[in-house]
């Protein structure tokens, strides 16, 4: 981070007549850490900067708007870690900006209802998504496992297929990986106003137990 925080906690410093070490041994914080304050490599916490400017003969109320001047990210919404890529059929989600509006049109649970091991019946697997971005014109399935899904999935090799599928032309993507308790996602298909629906297949040991699939929706 470059800008007018770093500068000037710097200018403040020369203009105290202190070194970096100086000022290191009358605030507590090493000198490394003042440094990287001062030359943006990291952004400093209003502790430090409260601290750096008292020590340095000022009101450190005067030094609030700067410190919040600085701007912050959201780790809840990070940036992407590859780059982003257009709308088209085949594209991830996520890199092609879809989610930023998506929402769910329309969702159904996913069960293993025959030859369940155990004598149990209808395990309820997760959920499957046809999710849509109007902003991107695309859409996309989506799968979230329960937590009867995570415990069955610790004790064999779980794989999940996510499907999406445009009917008039009979387009489709397909992705499967698989699970690490976590949500799952296939590539998009754009709207076109076209009718799409997403599906799911669940996998125990290279064998399908789950399938499901949401209505068609017209999307535009």
């Amino acid at each position: 981070m470059s800008g007018p925080l770093p500068e000037a906690l710097r200018e403040l410093r020369l203009r105290s007549g202190m070194t970096l070490r100086q000022l290191a041994a009358r605030t507590g914080y090493s000198a490394s850490a003042l440094s990287a304050a001062e030359t943006g490599r990291r952004v400093p916490s209003w502790a430090l900067t409260e601290t750096v400017v008292t020590a340095c003969g000022e009101h450190s109320e005067d030094w609030r708007h700067k410190w919040w001047g600085v701007p912050r990210a959201d780790p809840a919404h990070p940036a992407p870690a590859l780059p982003p890529e257009p709308v088209a059929d085949g594209a991830d989600p996520r890199r092609c900006g879809c989610e930023e509006d998506a929402v769910t049109v329309h969702a159904r649970s996913v069960l293993w209802d025959q030859h369940v091991e155990d004598g149990y019946v209808n395990i309820n697997l997760g959920v499957v998504e046809l999710r849509y971005s109007a902003r991107r014109g695309a859409a996309w399935g989506r799968f979230t496992g329960t937590r009867a899904f995570d415990h069955l999935a610790t004790t064999r090799l779980a794989e999940v297929t996510a499907r999406i599928h445009r009917a008039e032309d009979n387009a489709r993507q397909e992705y499967r990986s698989r699970y690490v308790f976590d949500v799952l996602w296939g590539d998009v298909l754009v709207t076109r106003g076209a009718t799409l629906w997403a599906g799911v297949l669940v996998h125990f040991a290279g064998r399908t137990v789950g399938i499901g699939r949401t209505d068609p929706i017209r999307l535009p």
